[in-house]
C-alpha cells in the first residue's frame, strides 16, 4: 500500500513540474513578443536630431553552412621498418693522466727602497717659496711658483728670472682704447 502511494505521489509531482514548465515557457514567449513590439515600434519613430542614431540596417545574411567534404582515404598503414641493429657500446675512455701540480715560483725579492734625492740647498739669489698650505692668496701655486731651473739660471747668469704669461697679463696695466 505505501509503495501505491509513493508512486501515486511522484506521478502528481511529475505532472505539476510539467504545467510548471509550460506555464514559464509562455510567460517568457509572452515576454519577447511585447519587447519585439516595442523594438519595431522604436525603430519606426524618427529619432531626435540631437541622437546621430544610424537608421537599423537589415541583419546580414547568414551565409550557407560549407558543403561537407568527402571523408579522406584511409592510406595504408606503412610497412614497418626492421629495427636497426643496435651499435656496440662506445668504449670507455682510460682516465685522463692527473698533471703534476705546477711548481710553485719562488715570491719575487723585495725591491730596496728607493734611495731618495738629495735635497738641493736653495739658491743664495732665489726668493723663498711661499708657504701654499693656507690659500689666502686668491692666485694658485702654479703662478706663485717660480721654477728652480730658471732660478738657479738667472742667478748664474745675472738676469731676471723668466715671467710667465699669466702673471704678464696681471702685473701690466690694462691700456685702453682711444674712441
Amino acid at each position: 500500500m505505501t509503495a501505491l502511494a509513493v508512486i501515486f505521489l511522484l506521478i502528481v509531482a511529475a505532472i505539476a513540474y510539467l504545467q510548471y514548465s509550460k506555464l514559464q515557457r509562455e510567460e517568457s514567449v509572452a515576454k519577447s513578443a511585447t519587447t519585439r513590439q516595442f523594438t519595431d515600434v522604436t525603430h519606426e519613430t524618427k529619432p531626435p536630431e540631437h541622437l546621430d542614431v544610424p537608421p537599423s540596417a537589415p541583419p546580414p545574411a547568414e551565409p550557407p553552412p560549407p558543403a561537407e567534404a568527402p571523408p579522406p582515404a584511409e592510406a595504408p598503414p606503412p610497412a614497418e621498418a626492421p629495427p636497426p641493429a643496435e651499435a656496440p657500446p662506445p668504449a670507455e675512455a682510460p682516465p685522463p693522466a692527473e698533471a703534476p701540480p705546477p711548481a710553485e715560483a719562488p715570491p719575487p725579492a723585495e725591491a730596496p727602497p728607493p734611495a731618495e734625492a738629495p735635497a738641493l740647498p736653495p739658491a743664495a739669489d732665489a726668493p723663498p717659496r711661499p708657504d701654499f698650505s693656507q690659500a689666502s692668496d686668491a692666485r694658485t701655486a702654479k703662478e706663485l711658483m717660480i721654477p728652480p731651473s730658471t732660478a738657479s739660471n738667472s742667478s748664474a747668469s745675472g738676469t731676471e728670472p723668466m715671467q710667465t704669461s699669466s702673471t704678464n697679463s696681471k702685473d701690466k696695466p690694462k691700456k685702453r682704447k682711444k674712441s
